[in-house]
């Protein structure tokens, strides 16, 4: 045999050899020190399983599949010390990873987490002096980027945690929702398990459009995209299991819904929203939030309607004392400002319960606006168009439950005018047309205007009218919904159509 020959099987054996200790260490040792190393870091409290772990050459990558990680029943010890104790072991270190991909992560019955593959990509550290960081350029959940976290750095220092996300972005399962967050800021005091928050941008946004997300979203739900920018959370403490923030600042937002009632879905309860508070899993108790302006829309389109019905209220802004969802029997305190339909602004003030058996109460100025600034809601729904007439003042109180809710109103206007809709397919000669297919109907107009209606409050030489009625809750119509019924039943009520 040739010098070479030999010299080449020799490198073969060589070859062969360090691939048989590479198995070896990956298939006994390393999971074994990955495993101790994760537990030390815990301080015993959950105990963590690898089935493999496997190196890749080009790129340098590490992958460990077959992940189990279980609490153990031990007296909890608080998290300072856990804390702590890695941030010895590694705070001589600056690692950066170009990508972490994990695959597959659940929780199974036994309260044990399970991750099929984790996956390390372009590892790189160094040692530093006196603090930790970690730099990651993606962080994606199952391979098809419908979880992704972009630009992740987190430090310690002296007690204290780091963490800045660029953003992330999460598509939901039937692919017809994509939340979305952009530059974020947490900042932690280990010792005192307080910190604060700051977030760019927080948005969750429909992949479908209006017309066609009740119909492709799974359960047909409604269009809901809403956006929070510039939020800042202060004084974090998570204590006695209880979640408390000082205050919450949100710079601006939007929140618009669609409901297409032409689409045929399972109905379902709709809680209110200090019901909802009250689901949260987390008790929490916020002592102020400040709202600067937040623009809000709701659009409905009735059974066999062509033109939805439409609601604003334009730069909402104000402050929230007391907001919670731990039972108390007290209430939070909403004092706001709000431009219904872009007209005069509204003042409004809010008393609602912790507990979802208690009650509420809404009071709310108007000042002077158009008679008619209203009409994109009531023309679709209840085919009267407001023609003519000045509010001078709305002031009305609404109380309710869950169950049914009355208003006391003073509505002070002039020269109201209507006019009555009907739907028409056929060519017409009305002088007002709306929507696609509704046209006055000029009779029963004239009844209306005349027999019917009082054209304005106070009438000349007689006092203001009040107005007081009461509605029933359609738990399966919207908490909008049950507001514009009470308020609409009021208005109903001072203009003289309270018998219809």
């Amino acid at each position: 045999m040739k010098k070479s020959g030999k010299i080449w099987l020799r490198l073969a054996a060589v070859a062969l050899s360090l691939v048989a200790v590479y198995q070896i260490l990956m298939l006994l040792v390393v999971p074994g020190m990955i495993e101790r190393a994760a537990m030390r870091a815990a301080d015993g409290r959950y105990t963590v399983k690898i089935g493999r772990v496997s190196v890749g050459i080009f790129p340098l990558s590490a992958t460990v599949r077959g992940i189990s990680v279980m609490q153990n029943q031990m007296q909890d010890q608080g998290v300072a010390p856990a804390v702590a104790r890695t941030s010895s072991i590694s705070s001589a270190l600056d690692i950066s990873l170009g990508e972490i991909f994990i695959a597959d992560v659940v929780k199974t019955d036994d309260g044990a987490f399970t991750v099929k593959e984790l996956r390390l990509t372009r590892p790189r550290w160094r040692k530093t002096g006196g603090e930790m960081q970690v730099r990651v350029g993606r962080i994606v959940y199952d391979n098809v980027l419908l979880s992704a976290v972009e630009g992740v750095d987190f430090s310690t220092k002296d007690g204290h945690v780091r963490v800045a996300i660029a953003g992330a972005h999460h598509l939901s399962p039937d692919e017809s929702v994509r939340m979305e967050i952009a530059g974020l800021t947490a900042e932690l005091d280990v010792a005192a398990v307080s910190g604060s928050l700051n977030i760019g941008r927080f948005a969750v946004v429909p992949t479908y459009s209006k017309e066609d997300f009740g119909h492709k979203s799974w359960g047909h739900k409604d269009w809901t995209s809403f956006a929070l920018n510039d939020i800042a959370c202060f004084d974090i403490d998570y204590g006695e299991k209880k979640l408390s923030i000082d205050s919450i600042h949100i710079g601006g937002g939007s929140l618009a819904s669609y409901k297409n009632r032409n689409i045929v879905r399972e109905e379902w309860v709709k809680p209110m929203p200090y019901e909802s508070l009250g689901r949260i899993p987390v008790p929490f108790a916020v002592r102020r939030l400040v709202l600067g302006s937040i623009d809000l829309r709701y659009e409905e389109l009735k059974m066999r309607g062509s033109t939805p019905g439409v609601i604003t209220f334009d730069a909402l802004g104000g402050e929230v004392r007391g907001l919670s969802n731990i039972p108390s029997g007290s209430h939070s305190e909403w004092r706001l400002r709000v431009r219904p339909m872009n007209a005069s602004e509204m003042i409004v003030t809010m008393l609602l319960p912790v507990d979802s058996l208690g009650r509420f109460e809404i009071v709310a100025l108007l000042g002077p606006t158009s008679a008619d600034a209203f009409n994109p809601m009531i023309v679709p729904l209840a085919n009267i168009a407001v023609t003519g007439g000045v509010i001078d003042k709305l002031d009305m109180r609404i109380v309710g439950d869950l169950r049914e809710a009355s208003v006391d109103m003073l509505m002070l206007y002039d020269s109201l005018a209507v006019a009555v809709l009907h739907e028409s397919h056929d060519g017409h000669d009305s002088p007002i047309v709306l929507g696609d297919h509704l046209v006055e109907s000029e009779l029963f107009t004239y009844i209306v205007n005349h027999m019917v209606i009082t054209k304005a409050n106070p009438m000349p030489g007689q006092m203001p009218r009040t107005a007081q009625a009461t509605v029933e809750r359609d738990p399966l119509r919207s908490p909008w919904n049950y507001l514009w019924q009470a308020t609409f039943a009021g208005i109903k009520k001072t203009i003289g159509l309270g018998g219809i």
